[in-house]
């Protein structure tokens, strides 16, 4: 199972009532444009969208990070840009502190 197929499972698995803010981080060369919101969509019986530096993330919705693009999700649940200097091509881990934990 490749990576796309498990994200479809598991984000196909989630209930419609789920009242938690899921995030979704598939590591892929940043050179790629992505369709991945649209594909979990198809899947899912949550909203599913890309995610936006500065737009709010809500509770029961599926938000894609792009190839290209660093997150940091805060306390205030607003999706806020981080500035990292990586090799070109190349995307950050995610770790806790990028998820404002």
């Amino acid at each position: 199972m490749n990576g796309v197929s498990a994200l479809k499972t598991l984000i196909g698995a989630l209930p419609a009532e789920l009242p938690a803010t899921i995030v979704v981080v598939l590591h892929s060369p940043a050179h790629t444009e992505t369709q991945l919101h649209r594909i979990l969509a198809r899947a899912a019986t949550l909203p599913v969208l890309p995610a936006v530096d500065g737009e709010p993330s809500l509770p029961g919705h599926v938000y894609v990070a792009r190839p290209t693009a660093t997150y940091c999700w805060s306390a205030l649940a607003y999706v806020l840009p981080v500035l990292w200097t990586t090799d070109p091509g190349t995307r950050p881990p995610v770790g806790s502190s990028q998820l404002g934990a």
